[in-house]
């Protein structure tokens, strides 16, 4: 699959898939899962998600009117959706957590537990049975993105009759991604700002104000001891995920109980 021939306001193959939704930040690597999709599928339903604390919550909107442009607006249906009221709820003994797993990365936890689970929503809602998250390999310092912690989240969206699809570029280089997106005609952010390990697409996805701790994770700063100590490794990210998800398990049956 060749993304670099894609063409402007390009049409499914004949024979296309349906519908998929996906975790749509409008950075690098969510830009260019769609592009991929968009070979295969006939429409995408982009879901940006606002936690209440971010800024910059129209760039995700803005990098979709991008693929509107490319793909149509029949083909490209995008979402901003508050997540803030579940990820209070999941985060709710937020002092207890912190009390037994001391690290930052609780609220990243939090977070990625709100948005999967408005993302299986949305599909259920719509009559979607794909999703995916457009992860990245060098996206995986912290367990977020990282194939391990992915394999332990698929059985709850498997659990909800969704197949999880697999990101078609996750091993992908940064820099060459970041080619093909120029290559395709799109925005591909400040070089100034990448040479400093900061995302180049801060125009075009939302920055989370509490979450900017796991700048410290990813960037070459996660190799000071300090750091170290306040990470949350796989074995207990693992953990907190099983302990808060009853919570989001019981959102999800409550939600589909009213449609």
């Amino acid at each position: 699959m060749d993304s670099h021939n894609v063409p402007a306001n390009a049409t499914p193959a004949p024979d296309a898939q349906g519908r998929f939704a996906l975790l749509f930040s409008g950075g690098l690597d969510t830009t260019l899962e769609v592009v991929e999709r968009m070979q295969t599928h006939r429409e995408a339903h982009l879901l940006t998600f606002n936690n209440g604390y971010c800024i910059n919550t129209q760039g995700g909107v803005r990098r979709a009117s991008e693929m509107k442009d490319r793909f149509g607006a029949d083909r490209i249906i995008d979402s901003l959706v508050n997540t803030k009221p579940l990820m209070q709820t999941i985060l709710k003994d937020f002092k207890a957590l912190w009390h037994e797993y001391r690290s930052p990365l609780i609220v990243d936890m939090g977070c990625k537990m709100a948005a999967v689970t408005e993302l299986i929503l949305y599909a259920k809602r719509h009559g979607i049975e794909e999703i995916s998250d457009g992860a990245a390999v060098e996206q995986t310092q912290i367990f977020i993105q990282h194939p391990e912690f992915s394999a332990h989240v698929k059985p709850l969206i498997t659990s909800y009759g969704l197949r999880f699809l697999q990101p078609l570029l996750f091993d992908m280089g940064r820099s060459e991604k970041i080619a093909m997106l120029e290559e395709l005609g799109f925005d591909r952010g400040s070089k100034v700002l990448e040479k400093l390990h900061i995302t180049s697409q801060l125009k075009h996805q939302p920055f989370c104000l509490i979450g900017f701790s796991t700048f410290f994770f990813t960037s070459p700063l996660r190799k000071i001891s300090l750091v170290q100590h306040y990470d949350l490794p796989m074995d207990r990210a693992k953990m907190l995920w099983d302990e808060l998800l009853p919570r989001a398990i019981a959102y999800l049956d409550a939600g589909l109980s009213e449609t």
